[in-house]
């Protein structure tokens, strides 16, 4: 399931780009792992658009991301949160957990 989706310059070819998070909280506790981070690249100002998969198949569902530069490298890098909501009847077993994808 798409989430909260972020614009972003994130090549330097200035046409905004899109970062879209994805997943489901119970996903591993019905046995799948459809969490996931992409990269739409806008190739023709908004009309053709190229997917890169940052993270697929995660156990985490990831709701939002934030692209900068966090560990001070001169490259943008993208943070995320990650919840596993574990068995939807036990409300202490979540995992959250944050989640930095560095640029390259």
């Amino acid at each position: 399931f798409p989430n909260r989706a972020q614009p972003a310059f994130i090549n330097d070819d200035k046409r905004q780009d899109i970062i879209v998070p994805g997943g489901y909280f119970f996903d591993s506790f019905i046995g799948q792992a459809r969490g996931s981070l992409t990269w739409w690249e806008n190739q023709k100002n908004g009309t053709r658009w190229v997917r890169h998969d940052i993270v697929t198949g995660s156990p985490f569902s990831y709701h939002s991301a934030v692209f900068e530069d966090f560990d001070g490298d001169g490259i943008a890098d993208i943070a995320s949160v990650g919840e596993d909501a574990g068995d939807p009847s036990n409300p202490f077993d979540d995992i959250v957990e944050l989640h930095l994808f560095a640029g390259a």
